[in-house]
Parts: C-alpha cells; structure tokens; sequence
C-alpha cells in the first residue's frame, strides 16, 4: 500500500502494480511514523536554519525522525565529519555533499518551496528575515530590529 496524503489530496489508483489510496489523519500517522509505506506526500520545514538541526535527525541511519528508513555510510560519515569541522565553510560544504546525496538518491523528492513576500517601512532597521521566519504570522527574530526616526 502506497500512502499518500495531503490537503485536498483522495488518490486511488495503481502505481507500479501497488494499489495507491488516501487515508485519514490517524491512520497516516500510524503508517508513516512506522515506516508502513513505499511513498508518502508531506510538508516538512526546519525550525531552525543550520543543517546539523534537521539533516542528521531526517536522514541519518537509525535516527529518530528518519520515517524514509534511509540508512546509507557514506552519508553518515558525511555528517560525523561536518560536526566534527570547526571553520564553518568547510563544515556548510560537506554539509551540502551530505544534503547533494540525498537529492541524487532521490530519498526525498521536493514538489516546491513556497514564496513569502514581506513588506517593510523604508524606517525599519536591522530587521534580518530568513527563509524560515514568518510560517507563523508574526514569528520573526526582532531582537536587532528597531525604528528609525523619520526623515521630514
């Protein structure tokens, strides 16, 4: 069985002779958090913007959230050497490799990444927004933020 769910999404058809159908919330849930599907359609966002965070514990071998059961040394290895780096660009490079293998072996298949346009008053400063602030309404990191006095 082939589970395949998101918003909107009611499948019942045959893919690669597997017999492919939407099921409910609980039921997903069981399947996927047991590895009880050959495919599975999900949105996932990191909470934090560093690979380490969410690299490892997606895809590492063994790990905790890795619900594709990809298990592969040479990625693992991969991930050992970059927490082991202490310049960060050496460690961001093999941390790309890392994420490059998973891309090439087509463990996950991105469908999109969503666009977020903000708006902000030309008198805002130090306002830095990164590609996961905003998911939330209202949830970015103002702690360098600060308005500035208006130019008459």
């Amino acid at each position: 069985m082939i589970c395949l769910r998101a918003p909107g999404l009611h499948v019942w058809r045959r893919w690669n002779d597997k017999e492919s159908s939407s099921v409910d919330g609980p039921v997903f849930g069981q399947r996927f958090t047991t590895n009880q599907h050959q495919a599975t359609i999900i949105r996932w966002g990191a909470e934090w913007p560093y690979p380490d965070n969410w690299l490892p514990e997606l895809f590492g071998s063994g790990a905790g959230n890795n619900h594709v059961a990809y298990s592969n040394a040479k990625f693992d290895e991969l991930i050992k050497k970059a927490r082991a780096e202490v310049d960060d660009k050496k460690r961001l490079a093999v941390y790309s490799e890392a994420q490059k293998l998973i891309i090439d072996e087509a463990v996950v298949v991105p469908l999109y990444n969503p666009k977020m346009y903000v708006l902000v008053k030309p008198n805002v400063r130090g306002l830095v927004i990164t590609a996961l602030d905003g998911h939330i309404k209202g949830d970015y990191n103002l702690h360098k933020a600060y308005i500035a006095a208006a130019n008459n």
